[in-house]
């Protein structure tokens, strides 16, 4: 029997793709914050709204919430190759696989549009 076909080996696998998932969401929304502070201070400030874009803050705002989209993107697509590494034997029976390739690859989608409302709106 091959280590493989253990099925804590794929449980592992998906565990650690959901952690990268956890991580790229804290990042998304701290950087989300971040990118928003200026905003908050203008509010206090009664600055024009335009100008906060503008600032160094809305700029690492959206360094964080990219570094966390590709947190999410780029362990999806390898838990995806490891997945398809694995023979059927290795699979475990009576479980949706392709689920947690689902999960990841709608949450950076999300966060993708994130990003692009901040960037464009």
């Amino acid at each position: 029997m091959s280590y493989l076909e253990d099925p804590r080996v794929f449980f592992a696998g998906e565990r650690t793709l959901f952690a990268w998932v956890r991580t790229g969401l804290a990042l998304t929304a701290m950087g989300l914050a971040i990118s928003r502070y200026q905003l908050f201070l203008a509010t206090f400030r009664h600055e024009p709204m335009e100008l906060v874009k503008t600032h160094a803050s809305f700029y690492l705002g959206m360094g964080f919430v990219l570094i966390g989209w590709l947190c999410m993107v780029i362990p999806t697509f390898q838990f995806r190759a490891f997945f398809r590494s694995l023979d059927t034997k290795e699979h475990p029976p009576k479980y949706r696989i392709y689920s947690s390739v689902y999960v990841g690859l709608a949450l950076s989608l999300l966060v993708g549009l994130l990003m692009g409302f901040l960037v464009f709106e």
